[in-house]
């Protein structure tokens, strides 16, 4: 009988460690554009002053600087994906973002996340925010900088 439950327990351990391997395979593959083709069932708004364009690349240099890389990007159309690599506590997410001007002059950014392998959980939901804070943030400070007159050029003295 104790021989019987070592065997259960090895087969087990060894069915987790084959969909644990799986899944980084499978997260690992996936491409960021595919999640272009739609925008995602759960996105989160923001609205800025900024034009598209300076949008983009605002959000560029937010995604260079933090731990975040850009896997794929659409400058006709304002669109990107941002890519976060697997954790201990995620397989890793994509996060598009669609961006759009309106009539009033403002820029609607719609940031959408997508896990890369099966993600349920606060998990999602708090990526999901961490990523949208940091381009609140950068967009924030962009436009600071810009009213300020410091543009990130070298100044002479």
């Amino acid at each position: 009988m104790f021989d019987h439950m070592w065997v259960n327990f090895i087969w087990t351990v060894l069915l987790w460690l084959l969909v644990l391997f799986s899944g980084i395979i499978i997260a690992a593959m996936r491409k960021g554009i595919s999640t272009l083709k739609s925008k995602p069932k759960r996105l989160k708004s923001i609205i800025t002053s900024t034009n598209p364009h300076e949008t983009l690349k605002t959000i560029i240099c937010f995604a260079q600087q933090s731990n975040y890389k850009v896997s794929a990007l659409d400058e006709t159309k304002y669109q990107l994906v941002l890519d976060e690599s697997t954790t201990l506590t995620s397989w890793g997410f994509f996060y598009p973002i669609f961006i759009s001007q309106h009539a009033d002059n403002a820029t609607l950014i719609e940031v959408g996340i997508k896990s890369k392998f099966v993600q349920i959980g606060p998990i999602v939901s708090r990526c999901h925010e961490k990523c949208v804070v940091g381009i609140q943030a950068a967009l924030f400070a962009n436009a600071e900088r810009k009213s300020s007159g410091f543009a990130g050029e070298a100044v002479k003295v």
